[in-house]
């Protein structure tokens, strides 16, 4: 295994492509999400519009901060928050694309990122169960909050707490698709050859609230 250094950025980059958790929360109080404003009338678990990028404070401890990107911009500086949004759009769109083939909706995802020699990296986990609400597509339904279903040793993203072994779990075809998508999605991350953010393409933005999504990172 090759590894480096890598200066870390402490926002975690969140996109969101369905209505749930904190999101849902705040836009059934202000119909807003990390202060976007969203149309009227949308479910919990209903899909956005258009994907949305909202930021968070990195917490040593507790829960992390929703912010606005203009706080983001205050923190981290406007140039580098700017492509840290660009990439973190591209990189969903790109992993949703391939999950829902598969049968999963990927409804949110968080990113974190580092720098190495003023190259923007991904540091950490991409697009897994624990980084991201995985859905099965067959049991999707809006009006109500969905669920992983995940069933292992380990914490749920959905709930916070600790689940079932997986050896009792009623969802362990669930669980093992899951898994196979996120072994998938890192294999097809490795072969894409795309290891620098900095050297994305292009992709439509035709869907982008906070735009410039598929603008060049170099």
């Amino acid at each position: 295994m090759v590894v480096c250094w890598a200066d870390f950025v402490a926002i975690e980059c969140v996109v969101r492509g369905y209505l749930s958790g904190s999101g849902w929360k705040e836009y059934r109080q202000a119909g807003t999400v990390c202060g976007l404003r969203l149309s009227e009338g949308l479910g919990e678990s209903d899909r956005l519009p258009q994907r949305i990028f909202t930021p968070a404070t990195k917490a040593d401890e507790g829960h992390d901060e929703n912010i606005s990107l203009e706080r983001m911009c205050e923190l981290a500086g406007e140039e580098l928050s700017h492509r840290l949004r660009d990439a973190s759009l591209s990189t969903y769109q790109r992993g949703a694309e391939y999950a829902r083939e598969r049968g999963i909706i990927i409804a949110d995802t968080k990113f974190e990122f580092g720098l190495v020699d003023g190259n923007v990296i991904l540091i950490d986990e991409v697009l897994t169960p624990d980084s991201s609400r995985f859905w099965p597509i067959e049991r999707y339904e809006t009006g109500h909050r969905s669920t992983s279903s995940v069933c292992a040793t380990g914490s749920s993203r959905q709930t916070g707490t600790r689940t079932a072994s997986r050896r009792n779990c009623p969802q362990t075809s669930w669980l093992e698709r899951a898994r196979s998508t996120s072994r998938l999605i890192k294999h097809w991350w490795a072969a894409s050859s795309i290891r620098r953010i900095d050297a994305y393409s292009k992709v439509d933005r035709s869907d982008d609230r906070n735009g410039h999504a598929g603008d060049l990172l170099r």
